[in-house]
């Protein structure tokens, strides 16, 4: 196990779909078909060139009897993507930078990660649950952050996508949001925050239950003026988002309380 958890991968994206293929993994939860709109006679090229550089690279073996060997810790670390148990899809969005995406495989006892570096994927395990949740207070930023000063709502998802039309008009957001039921001071704060953003993300959790996946997630939006969780729910069939002024410190607490309810406990 030792050598697995020290171990990382830089991998394209057809040579991570075509260890993945060779695993039996047909459809990777979190990851872009490399292969979009391609005929299946230039998808098998593409995939067979990925297998004579692995095999340059020492990944995989190309037997003489037509069989391919995958290395064992290669193996070890595509074998949580391909059949996971529980997948994290992490986002951060921030001005003038590039979006960031990372997704997370559990698939016991590993903790794996699959991050976008330009044109590769770094493939690389983490050593626990604590690592996890650490990584995402990392990408996201959290520190001593506090609140906006604002009380929590609610509105029809339609209705904030008009408010972020809206922009950069700070006036024009706020009327929106008051006429969709925001309280006039707390429609000043969140028109606030969209107009001066630091970041946004979002955390989705997806756990398999027999033949069902099982869901959940949150987001953050921080401003100059503070930070706010974010939430996605329906209401009479149609969806709403929940916006919460929060401190950093609760947000950490909520990510811990998601891995929590969807990652088994630690051994002690």
């Amino acid at each position: 196990m030792n050598a697995i958890t020290s171990s990382s991968l830089e991998l394209s994206p057809s040579e991570l779909f075509t260890l993945a293929s060779l695993m039996g993994g047909e459809m990777l939860l979190g990851i872009p078909d490399p292969f979009p709109g391609w005929l299946t006679e230039e998808i098998m090229e593409a995939m067979e060139a990925a297998r004579q550089k692995m095999a340059e690279r020492g990944l995989l073996a190309l037997l003489s009897d037509g069989r391919i060997m995958i290395d064992s810790i290669v193996a070890a670390l595509i074998w949580p993507i391909v059949t996971p148990q529980v997948v994290l899809l992490l986002t951060r969005e921030a001005p003038n930078r590039p979006s960031q995406q990372i997704s997370f495989y559990y698939r016991s006892p590993l903790i794996v990660a699959v991050e976008v570096h330009g044109e590769q994927w770094n493939v690389y395990p983490l050593p626990d649950r604590a690592s996890l949740s650490e990584q995402i207070r990392k990408t996201w930023q959290l520190s001593e952050q506090q609140g906006a000063d604002a009380e929590p709502f609610s509105l029809p998802e339609d209705a904030l996508q008009a408010a972020l039309q809206a922009l950069p008009s700070e006036e024009e957001a706020c009327r929106l949001l008051e006429e969709a039921g925001v309280p006039p001071a707390t429609a000043r704060s969140a028109a606030r925050t969209l107009i001066t953003p630091r970041q946004n993300g979002a955390l989705v959790v997806i756990r398999r239950r027999a033949e069902l996946w099982q869901t959940e997630g949150i987001g953050i939006l921080e401003g100059e003026n503070g930070l706010w969780l974010l939430r996605s729910l329906t209401r009479r069939g149609h969806p709403w988002v929940e916006f919460a002024p929060c401190p950093a410190s609760e947000v950490i607490d909520e990510i811990d309380a998601i891995l929590d309810r969807f990652l088994p406990p630690e051994e002690r």
